[in-house]
């Protein structure tokens, strides 16, 4: 039985993958495209995987699109983002936090499904915000302490911020599939 789904979990594949793109945007490309209501058989989300990676994924990373769909899927809302764990450096999860939005942004338009006149304002809100987020960085200088009860607050809650506004996109476009 594979191990669960988590951010190390899908980490360790990617890397075992040789892959291009972090876990964190791979979840987001996963995402973008089933927010967008893109649906892959098997066979096609292998195709794009080995196209995101670069090489041909393993069961682990081929597992996350039915995760992701069914956490999308889910009435109790349990959809979460793949980040690293609150033990990691702050500046590790902003960045992560960052390839996630960039990873949805591109699976989202990937899909050529919706042009910025097919959205409503609240999902055209949802996306300026995500690619604001795709912009964020700590500003890291070299030695500086990021690692504070502000700065962890405030990621959280701009953590729950993309998770709420991918749980939107899901619910006003993906859940009609178009192909």
């Amino acid at each position: 039985m594979n191990a669960p789904l988590n951010y190390e979990t899908l980490s360790t594949a990617v890397v075992a993958a040789g892959g291009y793109v972090s876990a964190a945007e791979l979840q987001g490309l996963t995402c973008g495209h089933l927010c967008a209501g893109t649906r892959f058989s098997r066979d096609d989300y292998v195709a794009a995987l080995m196209e995101w990676l670069g090489r041909e994924p393993g069961d682990e990373i081929v597992g996350l699109y039915a995760a992701m769909l069914q956490q999308l899927e889910d009435v109790e809302m349990g959809f979460e983002l793949l980040l690293p764990d609150d033990d990691a450096p702050l500046q590790q999860r902003v960045t992560e936090l960052a390839s996630f939005c960039k990873g949805f942004l591109a699976g989202f338009g990937l899909s050529g499904r919706h042009g910025d006149d097919q959205l409503s304002d609240d999902l055209a809100e949802v996306l300026s915000d995500i690619a604001e987020i795709a912009q964020a960085s700590t500003g890291a200088d070299e030695g500086a302490d990021y690692d504070n009860d502000d700065n962890e607050a405030d990621l959280s809650v701009i953590v729950e911020h993309v998770r709420v506004g991918v749980l939107i996109a899901f619910s006003e476009l993906g859940r009609t599939p178009t192909h």
